[in-house]
């Protein structure tokens, strides 16, 4: 069984024919029931097992909002501009939970009698569980404008992650280019229409799919003997990373534009 519910809600308010404001709200909620049993005389992998039974479960919630306000302002000929600024956030919840045992006594109970299999009093039965769980905040702002033959575009992002390393939780991101028509300034050859120069920087970055990745973490290893019982151990499979940051790039362009034979 797949349960999924998708919504989403928008308002707008305008201030003014310039001006205005909004708010995004957008949710997905998903939740998987899986249940599996393996008959004995199954050659696949009931045979194997005494029959086989599986109950699965796992749950994802994403929920997203932004309240942001744009601004609109053309003079006719000269300017036209066009502004936003806002703020999102953004989190990602998932659990999940597996057991898989066997050894049954019957085919008649399936996988609605887990208690019955032989497989758990000998630590034959396979049972794991997870959660996940991570922030995404971020205040922005864009520009984009145009003056006769130039055109100027700005971005800038403050952005923080909750599964960085607790030093380098937040970044800055953004850039910015300029881009000019010089054919209106230079001569150029008759088939050339239009000719325009563009020069740009950026920054931007790329975080970690995974939560948990800057925290220190600590698996089963097995059971070990000792004293004539069988006792539990544990690893280390990852040491604690305070400084895991976003991976940086920056990147500097130049660029030509040009159109010919009548665009």
């Amino acid at each position: 069984e797949i349960n999924r519910s998708l919504g989403c809600f928008k308002a707008q308010y305008d201030w003014s024919d310039s001006f205005s404001s909004s708010i995004i709200y957008g949710t997905e909620q998903r939740a998987i029931n899986r249940q599996d049993y393996y008959y004995k005389n199954n050659p696949r992998t009931g045979q194997f097992r005494s029959g086989l039974a599986i109950q699965e479960r796992s749950e994802r919630s994403n929920q997203f909002f932004r309240a942001a306000s744009q601004l609109n302002l053309n003079s006719g000929s000269a300017l036209d501009l066009r502004a936003e600024a806002g703020y999102d956030f953004q989190e990602y919840d998932f659990n999940s939970f597996n057991i898989q045992t066997g050894d049954f006594i019957s085919d008649a109970f399936t996988f609605n009698n887990l208690q019955a299999s032989l497989s758990l009093p000998n630590g034959l039965a396979s049972v794991n569980s997870s959660r996940r769980k991570q922030r995404l905040v971020a205040f922005w702002a864009n520009v984009n404008a145009i003056y006769k033959d130039f055109i100027w575009k700005a971005n800038l992002r403050r952005e923080g992650a909750s599964h960085l390393g607790k030093s380098n939780k937040w970044n800055w991101f953004g850039g910015t280019s300029l881009a000019a028509q010089i054919d209106k300034y230079i001569s150029t050859p008759r088939n050339l229409d239009a000719l325009v120069l563009e020069v740009g920087w950026g920054r931007t970055g790329n975080i970690p799919l995974r939560s948990g990745l800057a925290q220190q973490q600590i698996v089963p290893f097995g059971p070990y003997y000792q004293n004539g019982n069988y006792s539990p151990s544990y690893i280390i499979s990852i040491e604690a990373n305070p400084d895991l940051g976003a991976e940086i790039a920056k990147t500097f362009s130049l660029a030509t534009h040009a159109a010919l034979f009548n665009r």
